[in-house]
């Protein structure tokens, strides 16, 4: 999440380092578990 917050009008594969981040990203975000309030809910 801290690409995300260093680059935030930034594409996920610009965001991310190389191509195994941008997989993982992916994979993060389309997971059914994982929704936005969650991401949010600690700040």
């Amino acid at each position: 999440m801290e690409r995300f917050t260093a680059k935030p009008t930034a594409s996920i594969p610009e965001a991310c380092d190389s191509w195994s981040e941008t997989c993982a990203a992916y994979r993060f975000l389309g997971n059914a578990e994982v929704s936005w309030q969650g991401i949010l809910a600690p700040h």
